[in-house]
């Protein structure tokens, strides 16, 4: 199978518009992703989730060897639309940052986070950004991701984009990530761990694993609603602060 084989069984032949295979790997065409918006009548059919909105990956360049390959849980809230969307809807920030921070309070946060993690306002072309799930599936509580396929071939995708590090962002995509590794037998090793208090009832944690060959960096999803409690937010900076600098380091 090679990687646009890949797109196009999840996501139709309508991925085909938006792709360009070079010499060095498969290249997004963002520019194009708002020009088309008929039903995406060919994506996956395969699970109750296929009612919900999917987010297709984003990158731009090649798709091969990004310094990061940033994995979030799935699509998010959302019935299916006639548009296509990628993840964070990131391709809106390359096109139009106005519009990108615009469209919602957390976009700023998302554009801050992964240029600070790069150290450079291009990171587009060192990211490549995925979903476990591609569709929403906790929108409409169906069930847990266990019981959706596309997680099946999520290490087909990393294996072909073969980034520097994996950073997964929240604990849904963690706990799906890591059993998920433990079906494929491979080596997990914690390599450094650290933790913030962010209200009296909870803590929320960082952890680098070595798993195979990867660097795998789980953090929480620090742009979502972690319910910091007052006399707990500058630890709460302070630790994103830690965070980001680490995988920085980490991956420089």
């Amino acid at each position: 199978m090679t990687f646009q084989d890949f797109l196009v069984k999840w996501f139709g032949k309508r991925i085909q518009e938006l792709t360009i295979e070079k010499i060095d790997g498969l290249h997004f065409l963002p520019e194009l992703i708002h020009q088309n918006y008929a039903p995406n009548l060919d994506k996956c059919q395969d699970c109750a989730a296929r009612i919900f909105r999917q987010d297709i990956p984003f990158w731009l360049g090649s798709h091969k060897n990004k310094k990061l390959m940033v994995i979030a849980q799935d699509a998010g809230k959302g019935e299916e639309d006639y548009g296509l969307n990628t993840v964070f809807s990131i391709h809106n920030a390359h096109l139009n940052l106005n519009d990108y921070f615009n469209a919602s309070r957390r976009h700023q946060g998302y554009y801050e986070l992964f240029r600070d993690l790069i150290g450079a306002d291009d990171f587009f072309e060192k990211i490549y950004f995925t979903d476990i799930v591609k569709c929403a599936y906790s929108t409409g509580k169906i069930g847990s991701s266990d019981t959706m396929f596309c997680k099946e071939e999520l290490f087909f995708e990393i294996n072909e984009v073969a980034p520097k590090a994996l950073l997964l962002m929240g604990k849904p995509a963690q706990s799906t990530f890591l059993r998920l590794s433990q079906d494929f037998k491979m080596g997990q090793k914690i390599i450094e761990t650290f933790e913030c208090q962010i209200n009296q009832r909870s803590a929320i944690r960082f952890l680098h694993y070595e798993l195979d060959n990867y660097k795998v960096f789980m953090i929480p999803h620090l742009i979502g609603n972690l319910h910091i409690s007052k006399e707990f937010k500058s630890d709460f900076e302070l630790f994103k602060i830690k965070t980001i600098a680490y995988i920085r380091k980490q991956i420089s």
